[in-house]
């Protein structure tokens, strides 16, 4: 058998946590598993060969479970952990402080293009029927420079009790002056990848490259 005798995790990437371990005995025939859920819940694998993996996407404030196991089946001692990733600093990029913005939920327009300088006070709303599409508005009260850098915008859904949900953790890539095409370039427009069905009381977390945006709760009925 393998004996895992420390384990590290490098949180220093805006995207990803990375995990190294050190052990004795010997390297299992077909290589590492780290098993990993999500406060608590999910199960994700990560299979490696060498004592090292990387788990995609670093979610901040986020309690991590790891397991590490032997693909082959060979007995491994030791191995399990526990990893409190830290809270994500504010964004502040490209001259944008997410401290002079405003971000707001409504109801996603049924027009393929919209912008938020034109949407009423009245459309914005923070309970929601399930199978509705939600967005996001966003308002920033300075002008920022717009460059055509490409950006990760993480969307995380924690439930009632602060919890992440796993099933809801979305990525995507974005240029980040395309968020700001519209008619005022200090408003921005956010789609959620995925809502829950649920009914419930939810908070949604985004970040951008690592760091906090916005945190905004809403029910779904």
């Amino acid at each position: 058998p393998s004996r895992v005798s420390k384990l590290s995790v490098d949180d220093t990437q805006p995207r990803n946590l990375t995990v190294n371990w050190e052990y004795t005995g010997n390297k299992p025939e077909g290589g590492w598993l780290l098993i990993y859920t999500v406060d608590g819940a999910g199960r994700s694998v990560v299979k490696c060969d060498q004592p090292q993996a990387v788990i995609e996407p670093k979610i901040p404030g986020a309690k991590y479970a790891m397991t590490i196991q032997a693909a082959d089946g060979t007995s491994v001692l030791g191995g399990v952990y526990s990893y409190d990733c830290p809270d994500a600093p504010v964004f502040n990029q490209f001259e944008f402080s997410a401290e002079n913005a405003e971000a707001k939920l409504l109801r996603t327009p049924t027009q393929s293009k919209w912008y938020c300088e034109t949407v009423e006070e009245s459309a914005y709303t923070d309970t929601f029927i399930s199978g509705e599409s939600i967005s996001v508005a966003i308002r920033n009260s300075k002008s920022f420079y717009l460059p055509g850098t490409e950006v990760e915008i993480l969307y995380v859904i924690r439930d009632a009790y602060g919890n992440v949900l796993p099933d809801y953790v979305a990525a995507q890539k974005v240029v980040w002056k395309n968020i700001w095409a519209g008619g005022d370039a200090r408003c921005g427009e956010l789609t959620i990848p995925k809502v829950p069905q649920g009914a419930g009381s939810y908070e949604l977390r985004i970040f951008i490259e690592g760091m906090a945006l916005a945190k905004l709760p809403f029910t779904i009925q």
